[in-house]
């Protein structure tokens, strides 16, 4: 659940709550040491205009709790732009530090991705883009590719 909590200037200010849960068996494959986690995030964001494509920046700073190693500290950036009417371009960084640890003392794990919207429809998009995890401490890493399917409702 996403809250608008106010706005500045350019800049749109939210807040964000969820609950996600996983099997014993999916729980091998997720950052999740519990049957269910609650994440809560503070988010930034804003567009803007690059050489005359739109685009926008998203900064979402959290905490996640029962993560594999304790709970988390997170920050996600995101930046978009369009440099086709249906096309967007996006660059995001994921980072995740658990400062008491769980199994391991510390865990830190640094994520880049890049990819790819396009928009079939107004209510249906496709993503497509690679995901690597460049840097960490006790963090597995991924390289991979990415695939999804947006619906906007």
């Amino acid at each position: 659940m996403r809250i608008k909590l106010f706005t500045y200037a350019d800049y749109i200010f939210s807040a964000e709550a969820s609950i996600r849960a996983a099997s014993v068996e999916a729980r091998r494959f997720l950052d999740m040491r519990d049957p269910t986690q609650l994440d809560a995030r503070l988010l930034i964001g804003r567009s803007f205009n690059l050489f005359g494509f739109s685009g926008f920046l998203d900064t979402q700073i959290g905490y996640r709790n029962r993560g594999q190693n304790g709970d988390e500290i997170r920050l996600d950036l995101t930046a978009g732009v369009r440099p086709f009417d249906r096309l967007m371009l996006m660059a995001q960084s994921f980072s995740a530090m658990a400062p008491r640890g769980g199994v391991a003392s510390v865990m830190a794990a640094q994520k880049y991705q890049l990819s790819a919207v396009y928009e079939l429809t107004p209510q249906l998009s496709t993503q497509i883009g690679a995901v690597a995890a460049v840097g960490g401490v006790n963090s597995p890493a991924e390289r991979a590719l990415i695939g999804a399917v947006w619906w906007r409702y």
